[in-house]
């Protein structure tokens, strides 16, 4: 997918129709690279790696709140996208990020933008995830997103930093 603000404003206007509950998502992986504008690539998928209640504390999003996934649903029928092009992958299972303990300091780092009254998402900086990502996935496309984000942002202090959270 290559327009992801368009996505989540019509994710939040699919959430308002429904008298949906508000919902403030942690998200991960290639949907807040791009978000951050620190990769320019289409992405196939929202990755969920923590829900957060109003006084952001983060929750576990395994299993995504009905709600939520049923608008999700109705967005990728609308834009002609995979049904799971929103999921927790990264958090899902016992194996999952939120359950084996998110980076020291991920909440402080989060940046948050909203999308409407129903839904707000917070972007983590990526350098963290992405280093765990290629370490784990050695030959896949999270190495390169890690080279093209260092080559323009990170200092070597945010990557050593990124080294000692896990």
């Amino acid at each position: 997918m290559s327009n992801w603000k368009q996505a989540l404003r019509l994710l939040n206007g699919r959430l308002d129709i429904a008298g949906a509950p508000t919902f403030n998502l942690v998200v991960c992986g290639g949907t807040a690279l791009v978000a951050t504008e620190m990769v320019m690539r289409a992405t196939r998928d929202g990755d969920v790696v923590a829900l957060a209640d109003d006084e952001g504390k983060l929750i576990d999003p395994a299993p995504l709140p009905g709600a939520l996934a049923l608008a999700a649903s109705e967005v990728a029928e609308d834009l002609g996208v995979p049904k799971d092009w929103w999921n927790n992958g990264p958090s899902s299972g016992e194996g999952g990020l939120f359950r084996l303990g998110l980076p020291h300091g991920f909440a402080d780092r989060l940046t948050w933008k909203k999308f409407g009254d129903k839904l707000t998402v917070a972007f983590i900086d990526q350098i963290y995830f992405k280093l765990y990502a290629a370490v784990n996935q050695f030959g896949s496309y999270h190495a390169t997103d890690l080279q093209l984000k260092c080559e323009t942002s990170p200092s070597p202090s945010r990557v050593r930093a990124s080294l000692r959270c896990y």
